[in-house]
Order: structure tokens, then sequence, then C-alpha cells
């Protein structure tokens, strides 16, 4: 089942593409390359380091989603002991 994404994955997955982006074209204009190279390699890096955090929140998310539904399902699980009454006597 295909669910939708939480907004703060896609916002953060956004600020780490530009950030990759800006340093591809730092990294290629410090280089020396010509404006159109370091443009081409922040491009890259954009989408590198989008997909990537993306995949990469989205897949934590899930695990921390599924750890604490099953831990929620053992608490529910749980019966309580039944005890021998005490006998007083």
């Amino acid at each position: 089942m295909k669910t939708k994404v939480p907004p703060f994955i896609l916002k953060l997955s956004f600020l780490s593409a530009l950030t990759g982006g800006l340093i591809g074209v730092l990294i290629g204009w410090n280089n020396g390359d010509e404006l159109g190279w370091s443009l081409l390699r922040g491009a890259v890096l954009l989408l590198v380091f989008g997909s990537v955090t993306r995949w990469l929140l989205a897949n934590m998310a899930k695990a921390w989603l599924e750890s604490r539904l099953e831990s929620l399902q053992v608490k529910v699980s749980k019966t309580p002991e039944k005890r021998p009454a005490a006998r007083v006597g």
C-alpha cells in the first residue's frame, strides 16, 4: 500500500537537495570549471542529495513507526496473570 509522505520529509529532502546543488556548483566553480559544467555538477548533486535524503528519512520513519506499533501491540496482547487466591488461616 502506498502511503503519503509526511511533509517534514519533503521539506528536509528539499533543503538537502538545495544544499547538494550549492555544494556541486561551488566545487565546480572552485575547480575552475566553466559555469555550464559547474551547474551540471550542481544539478547531479541536487538530484542525488534529494533522493538519498528522502529515501533515508522515509525508511527511518517507517522503521520508527513499526517499532512503536509493535510495542503498543505487545502492551495490548499481555493478559493479566491469574493468581490463586491467598488462604488466610
